[in-house]
């Protein structure tokens, strides 16, 4: 019990946090301001369960260090207790961390992978990306 209320609470600061720095925004405001940039839909558990949907005005893909893996590369990683991929790192210090990140979370907070897909049917243009922050920072990303 105590865990679960701690999980709670931390969350919640987490997304005080993200509102504070203006880098939360409902899925309705995206749709009407926005018709370009990339959603990333970061996994934040370690059996990719669980997710949030990101969104950046920049185009992730063409400006990444290195490419995007799939997620038979990421288990590799994870089943060799290595640390996380170099594009997951990149992607988590650049966009999702709380501290340097500089995309923004898509309200309501649920199943990131499914408000991606609605976003992409009502956006077309915009681009998607998978994302796996479970090894680089499983507390602040969940």
């Amino acid at each position: 019990m105590f865990s679960f209320f701690h999980k709670m609470v931390e969350r919640k600061r987490w997304l005080d946090k993200l509102r504070d720095q203006n880098r939360a925004i409902a899925a309705a405001v995206l749709l009407s301001a926005h018709d370009a940039g990339t959603l990333i839909v970061n996994r934040t558990t370690p059996d990719f369960t669980k997710s949030n949907c990101w969104w950046t005005p920049d185009d992730i893909l063409t400006i990444a260090p290195c490419d995007m893996p799939d997620d038979n590369e990421r288990r590799k990683l994870q089943s060799s207790d290595s640390k996380a991929h170099d594009f997951d790192l990149w992607c988590f210090q650049k966009y999702l961390s709380i501290d340097s990140g500089s995309a923004v979370l898509i309200l309501p907070v649920y199943n990131g992978a499914r408000m991606a897909s609605i976003l992409k049917l009502r956006k077309p243009n915009i681009k998607l990306v998978l994302s796996w922050s479970a090894l680089v920072s499983p507390v602040r990303s969940s």
